[in-house]
């Protein structure tokens, strides 16, 4: 039988009356427990990529290391890395008061067909603060991905979230010239230790 009437946030228990021919009865209580109508909160949270150590860092952002916490300016996390076989993903910040973030769900998204390349069900998780490392990836150079995270509450409703996206480049800069010259403009064999050095690459 459903319950209506119920306030998210507040906790109940039930009581069962028995009665039989006799007009005895017996009663009996359930636990007490909490109703939840409501998903996570998970505007006020952070959830984004981490360049893996061995990656190719085109950015050079130091501050979006996993080892230091990233500034929350979503428009300003996106990602290049040279690993087509790992991907870090963190985040913090989701919140659900009345039945507590309990669980996540992961997928991995390729933004050219917005094909599924990884998925991870019911990784425990809590909105505080937690990091993932995903292994085993086959990511496709010249290709984006994103990180769809899912964020389940105790009732078993959920909230979605997506992270800045990740570009995989596992090829070099193509640099054909360098050329050294000096402050007079002359291509020297040895400049004095004095010198305004200037640095000329061709692509």
């Amino acid at each position: 039988n459903s319950i209506l009437g119920l306030t998210s946030g507040s906790q109940y228990k039930v009581k069962f009356t028995g009665k039989n021919g006799a007009n005895l009865t017996t009663e009996v209580w359930s636990n007490i427990f909490s109703y939840d109508d409501t998903p996570p909160d998970v505007t006020g949270g952070l959830a984004t990529l981490c360049p893996p150590t061995s990656a190719l860092r085109l950015d050079l952002r130091s501050r979006f290391d996993c080892g230091s916490w990233p500034t929350p300016l979503k428009s300003d996390l996106d990602r290049h890395q040279a690993s087509t076989s790992l991907l870090k993903v963190r985040w913090k910040g989701f919140v659900d008061p009345e039945s507590q973030v309990v669980w996540c769900e992961l997928r991995v998204i390729d933004q050219a067909d917005g094909a599924e390349v990884w998925h991870e069900a019911n990784v425990p998780c809590n909105g505080t603060e937690q990091q993932i490392e995903m292994t085993g990836l086959n990511l496709q150079h010249t290709h984006t991905y994103e990180v769809k995270l899912d964020v389940f509450n105790g009732a078993g409703l959920n909230s979605t979230t997506v992270t800045k996206t990740v570009y995989v480049d596992t090829t070099p800069p193509n640099i054909s010239l360098v050329r050294v010259w000096d402050e007079a403009n002359i291509d020297p064999t040895s400049l004095r230790d004095d010198t305004d050095v200037y640095v000329d690459t061709t692509p």
